[in-house]
């Protein structure tokens, strides 16, 4: 775009010394008087045209949007858990809704302004500058930690640029930021539920597991469920302290000690967080399922072994040679999409026609870490470029599978087997094992098999020609093959 701007800009000046050649100075200047006029009339037809286009997209303000569509269903545990008219009605909006405030901050909306104009002088400034976004043969340590500059590039490169500079910030300081806001997307009684909801101290408010309800479960229930399932010590083990800087320790000198050793390049020290700080453990409710039991969900932002996490699952899904082995797993789902393809091009053999699905129970949480551990090794040594070592990442996914502390209503736990879900290797590290189990199962089991088996993480779905007795027969065997599975 610069580029071609300079292009006219030379040809103007071209066009404008030869117009001076051939005709007198009055002429040239009555010519560039009416072509001044001509592009005068043409930017206010154009900023009409934009006016009226904004106004078509933000169309007209109402109250409160009542569409069925954009309502979430709001349910509570118990299910005679009260709650007023305005308050399920401002829930229903959903946890993302945004509630437009009657008064606008100056201070934020000129500072946004304000990133949002540096941002475009970066692009501007850096527009014949190489491309260096694509981090694909970057060093993979030094994109897991990226210093933010601060740096705005100087004025007076571009006139064009600085005048849209002036005019944006000449147009918000126009704008009377003292006055209330002519809209609203609730309405005064739901203002006030809003408020109530915020006040009230006997319910936690949280997203579905799955189908996108809004859940209002009774706190105490809440905690109930949450204590069942921590004090099971089988998974989770109760500790006196917070265990999130000696576990930092851990993690420092493990790294700076595998840098030592060669066996990560000095870079690797980007895998130390800078500030870690103690993860917290909370429950989405299951409501598709009795008594609504909550899946843990262990939140690991700047957990000390965060960067650990995100480093192997980039091996997992990112490296040209880990892809293709999990994506070609013989039971691989990616998505939904996916599986409809997959049934599309599937064709039963026999008359017989049985569909069946199956859920791995609690799969996070009942993997041995030994044997995870073991899966892993088995496919960081499919590996035709082994670098790092299989030894190094498995050092590396330990410290991701026993370095773990959370808090939950003042006290601090850490998961004892298993993986927690909300690191981002979980997924891919489950799919590693139940895939690598899958591969034994299936190579020693001699009865009948389903024509076709897919699974996606810990869904299971198949279809069979084979009879009912054999189909029960074969998920008989694949429930009691490992004594960590359990299907249901």
């Amino acid at each position: 775009m610069c580029q071609k701007r300079n292009k006219l800009t030379e040809q103007i000046l071209h066009c404008r010394s030869e117009l001076s050649k051939v005709c007198p100075a009055v002429l040239v200047q009555s010519i560039r008087a009416k072509i001044q006029d001509a592009n005068s009339k043409l930017f206010k037809h154009l900023h009409q045209i934009k006016a009226q286009k904004l106004d078509q997209l933000i169309g007209p303000q109402v109250t409160n949007d009542s569409s069925p569509e954009n309502l979430k269903t709001v349910v509570t545990i118990p299910e005679n858990l009260l709650l007023s008219d305005s308050e399920k009605s401002v829930l229903s909006k959903g946890l993302n809704s945004v509630p437009i405030s009657q008064k606008t901050d100056e201070f934020s909306v000129k500072q946004d302004v304000e990133k949002f104009l540096r941002r475009v002088q970066l692009k501007a400034f850096f527009h014949d500058k190489e491309d260096d976004s694509n981090t694909s043969n970057k060093d993979t340590f030094e994109t897991l930690q990226i210093r933010k500059s601060k740096w705005t590039p100087p004025e007076g490169q571009f006139s064009s640029l600085d005048f849209f500079l002036k005019k944006c910030r000449h147009d918000i300081n126009k704008l009377k930021f003292k006055r209330n806001t002519k809209f609203s997307n609730l309405s005064s009684e739901e203002w006030s539920a809003l408020k109530s909801l915020k006040k009230r101290k006997d319910i936690v408010i949280k997203a579905a597991d799955k189908g996108g309800a809004v859940v209002v479960w009774r706190a105490d229930l809440y905690q109930k469920e949450a204590l069942r399932q921590l004090s099971d010590t089988s998974f989770y083990a109760k500790v006196d302290k917070d265990l999130t800087v000696i576990n930092q320790n851990i993690v420092k000198n493990t790294i700076n000690d595998l840098i030592a050793e060669q066996e990560l390049p000095a870079t690797a020290k980007n895998l130390i967080i800078t500030t870690p700080r103690t993860s917290c453990i909370y429950f989405l409710p299951k409501i598709h399922k009795p008594n609504n039991p909550g899946r843990p969900i262990v939140s690991a932002c700047s957990c000390p072994t965060e960067l650990i996490s995100s480093y192997l699952y980039n091996k997992f899904y990112l490296d040209k040679i880990m892809a293709p082995i999990v994506k070609t797993l013989p039971s691989y789902i990616k998505d939904s999409q996916h599986a409809l393809e997959i049934f599309r091009d599937f064709s039963f053999l026999d008359q017989n026609k049985l569909i069946f699905t199956m859920d791995i129970t609690s799969l996070y949480t009942v993997i041995p870490n030994n044997e995870g551990l073991r899966a892993l090794k088995h496919f960081f040594d499919l590996r035709t470029v082994k670098e790092p070592s299989s030894e190094t990442l498995l050092r590396l996914a330990e410290l991701v599978l026993t370095l773990n502390c959370f808090s939950f209503g003042g006290n601090y736990y850490k998961q004892t087997n298993g993986v927690a879900m909300g690191t981002k290797m979980g997924p891919s590290y489950a799919n590693l094992f139940v895939g690598f189990i899958e591969h034994q199962f299936f190579s020693q089991y001699h009865g009948p098999k389903p024509q076709l088996y897919g699974r996606y993480i810990d869904d299971c779905i198949g279809a069979t020609s084979s009879t009912k007795e054999e189909l029960t027969q074969f998920i008989t065997a694949v429930n009691s093959f490992h004594p960590a599975l359990k299907y249901t």
